[in-house]
């Protein structure tokens, strides 16, 4: 199994490839099909696991997802494996690379913000074809959020394009990445203290939400610390 561990632009995200992981019981499936770049250039079927999570400021964004690539076709086909209820069908713990466990399962609530990742995936002539199986998550109760998991699936499939091209991932390219597309283009969500914590979010205008992207990002350092990140 490859794996990396890094951080840039205030994320901090591990990714392994050819990973093994448990699977859950799914109670429903989402699809979505979208045009790609490129005819893929293997037939072996893939593996890979990816987790992110932001720290800043007391927020810690976070989620992971796992997949099976099937290289093949003229298109991407999208299959999105969910649960119900949050906690309705856990299996069990994930072991976290970054922070702390997670509980296994993707709640229906986060299902349409793994679509929205997956084919919101800007980089057209890396788009591989085939069939992408998300069959693994796992999530915070707390922290988890659509915003994260958005996140956790554009680098999914990301990491699928840069598997299928070099047979490996290339972390300077994964850095850069992060930096010229997550730095600046996330949008920054505020948490608003509700009895609810899972109720909707505001998203905040462009220039707030520069400022502060940069405020957090300046204190991330001391804010991870809880959590074990470096």
């Amino acid at each position: 199994m490859n794996e990396i561990v890094t951080h840039a632009a205030g994320w901090h995200v591990a990714i392994s490839l050819d990973a093994t992981y448990v699977t859950f019981a799914p109670e429903s499936f989402m699809h979505a099909t979208r045009d790609a770049g490129r005819s893929g250039g293997s037939t072996n079927e893939r593996r890979a696991v990816v987790e992110v999570c932001r720290g800043a400021g007391g927020i810690f964004p976070r989620a992971a997802l796992g997949a099976r690539y099937s290289p093949g076709g003229h298109t991407l086909t999208i299959v999105v494996a969910t649960i119900g209820d949050m906690c309705a069908s856990a299996v069990g713990d994930f072991a976290s690379v970054l922070a702390t466990p997670m509980t296994i399962g993707l709640p229906q609530e986060f299902g349409n913000a793994v679509l929205n990742g997956l084919t919101s995936f800007s980089d057209g002539t890396k788009t591989p074809t085939g069939d992408l199986n998300v069959d693994f998550a796992a999530y915070d109760e707390v922290n988890s959020s659509p915003y994260a998991v958005e996140h956790a699936a554009r680098l999914l499939l990301w990491v699928f394009a840069q598997h299928e091209s070099r047979h490996e991932i290339d972390s300077c390219a994964l850095v850069t990445e992060l930096e010229t597309r997550w730095a600046t283009t996330n949008p920054v969500v505020l948490w608003s203290v509700v009895e609810d914590p899972f109720a909707q979010r505001e998203t905040l205008n462009r220039p707030l939400q520069e400022m502060l992207l940069n405020t957090l990002d300046s204190i991330r350092d001391d804010s991870c610390k809880p959590f074990g990140l470096k």
